[in-house]
């Protein structure tokens, strides 16, 4: 664990982002950057973990969600979407996961998720999240 933390901190963006290759383009590596850092002796104040969940908080969209466009592979920075309930999850998972419990950001994604679920348990999702790697299918 501590060498994946590790390669985490050397490949953090400045904005506190990192580009992956799955789960759109930059989401789901924020879940492997706040995975618990006390688990590997490392704080929840940690520079890189702050700036990860900054960034989050930074491209929640104005309904209190967030989205992420498969656009994002292709300029090469992250490009917002119309937001959805998994990657209103991911984004929540990291926050908390960054010892972020209480703030708004994080409210607001659980209300949408609470408001916005089927009675099966599920949720509609229209838009792709990342389910497969752009420009590698034939």
């Amino acid at each position: 664990m501590r060498r994946g933390v590790e390669w985490l901190v050397r490949n953090q963006q400045p904005d506190g982002s990192w580009y992956g290759r799955w789960g759109v383009a930059y989401y789901l590596r924020h879940l492997l950057c706040a995975a618990r850092p006390g688990g590997v002796g490392e704080s929840d104040r940690e520079a890189h973990v702050l700036r990860a969940g900054e960034w989050l908080r930074s491209i929640q969209n104005a309904d209190g969600r967030w989205g992420e466009s498969c656009a994002s592979y292709d300029n090469g920075v992250f490009t917002a979407a119309e937001s959805t309930p998994s990657q209103t999850a991911w984004a929540i998972m990291g926050l908390l996961a960054g010892g972020d419990s209480n703030s708004l950001s994080v409210r607001h994604g659980i209300e949408y998720l609470l408001d916005s679920q089927n009675s099966d348990g599920s949720w509609n999702e229209q838009l792709a999240t990342g389910t497969g790697f752009p420009k590698c299918f034939i």
